[in-house]
Protein backbone atom coordinates (compact mmCIF):
# COMPACT_ATOMS: atom_id res chain seq x y z
CA UNK A 1 0.00 0.00 0.00
CA UNK A 2 0.81 3.80 -0.26
CA UNK A 3 0.64 3.98 3.19
CA UNK A 4 4.13 6.32 3.40
CA UNK A 5 2.17 9.36 0.87
CA UNK A 6 -0.87 8.91 3.42
CA UNK A 7 1.40 9.60 6.25
CA UNK A 8 3.19 12.07 4.61
CA UNK A 9 0.05 14.24 3.80
CA UNK A 10 -1.44 13.82 7.47
CA UNK A 11 2.04 15.43 8.52
CA UNK A 12 1.68 18.22 5.97
CA UNK A 13 -1.44 18.86 7.38
CA UNK A 14 -0.65 18.41 10.93
CA UNK A 15 2.08 21.47 10.68
CA UNK A 16 0.05 23.46 9.02
CA UNK A 17 -2.41 23.46 11.59
CA UNK A 18 0.04 23.93 14.37
CA UNK A 19 1.46 27.17 12.03
CA UNK A 20 -1.80 28.32 12.37
CA UNK A 21 -2.68 28.50 15.82
CA UNK A 22 0.77 30.59 16.44
CA UNK A 23 -0.37 33.50 14.03
CA UNK A 24 -1.50 36.49 15.48
CA UNK A 25 -3.49 39.26 13.51
CA UNK A 26 -1.29 41.59 12.67
CA UNK A 27 -0.07 39.73 9.58
CA UNK A 28 -3.43 39.63 7.71
CA UNK A 29 -5.15 41.69 5.80
CA UNK A 30 -8.38 41.59 8.03
CA UNK A 31 -9.78 44.69 9.77
CA UNK A 32 -10.23 44.44 13.18
CA UNK A 33 -13.87 44.09 14.54
CA UNK A 34 -13.09 46.16 17.74
CA UNK A 35 -12.08 49.25 15.73
CA UNK A 36 -14.83 51.74 15.70
CA UNK A 37 -14.10 54.80 13.36
CA UNK A 38 -16.44 57.37 14.92
CA UNK A 39 -17.19 60.59 12.54
CA UNK A 40 -18.47 64.31 13.75
CA UNK A 41 -20.75 65.82 11.48
CA UNK A 42 -22.02 69.08 11.56
CA UNK A 43 -25.69 69.76 11.64
CA UNK A 44 -26.95 71.98 8.56
CA UNK A 45 -30.08 73.72 8.32
CA UNK A 46 -32.80 72.73 5.97
CA UNK A 47 -31.95 74.98 3.54
CA UNK A 48 -28.43 74.01 3.41
CA UNK A 49 -29.90 70.47 3.39
CA UNK A 50 -32.07 71.26 0.05
CA UNK A 51 -29.02 73.49 -1.07
CA UNK A 52 -26.72 70.38 -1.10
CA UNK A 53 -29.27 68.08 -2.35
CA UNK A 54 -29.86 70.37 -5.26
CA UNK A 55 -26.06 70.28 -6.00
CA UNK A 56 -25.64 66.21 -6.15
CA UNK A 57 -28.98 65.96 -8.06
CA UNK A 58 -27.44 68.65 -10.79
CA UNK A 59 -23.88 66.54 -10.61
CA UNK A 60 -25.65 63.78 -11.19
CA UNK A 61 -27.69 64.70 -14.08
CA UNK A 62 -24.20 66.64 -15.70
CA UNK A 63 -22.65 62.96 -14.99
CA UNK A 64 -25.64 61.06 -16.49
CA UNK A 65 -25.47 63.54 -19.34
CA UNK A 66 -21.94 62.85 -20.52
CA UNK A 67 -22.30 59.52 -20.52
CA UNK A 68 -25.26 58.93 -22.44
CA UNK A 69 -23.65 61.16 -25.28
CA UNK A 70 -20.39 59.17 -25.01
CA UNK A 71 -22.30 56.31 -25.73
CA UNK A 72 -24.04 57.65 -28.31
CA UNK A 73 -20.79 58.54 -30.13
CA UNK A 74 -19.73 55.10 -29.53
CA UNK A 75 -22.59 53.44 -31.06
CA UNK A 76 -22.59 55.55 -33.71
CA UNK A 77 -19.61 55.02 -35.24
CA UNK A 78 -19.28 51.39 -34.68
CA UNK A 79 -23.09 51.59 -36.65
CA UNK A 80 -20.74 53.64 -39.31
CA UNK A 81 -17.77 51.38 -39.77
CA UNK A 82 -20.62 48.45 -40.02
CA UNK A 83 -22.33 49.66 -42.62
CA UNK A 84 -19.41 50.97 -44.51
CA UNK A 85 -17.90 47.79 -44.17
CA UNK A 86 -21.49 46.09 -45.72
Amino acid sequence: MSFGVVQSAITSIRNNLNQLSKRNGSNTLSVSKKKKYETKAETLSSYELKKLKHRILEENRAIKRKQVLFVAIILSVIIAVLLYFM
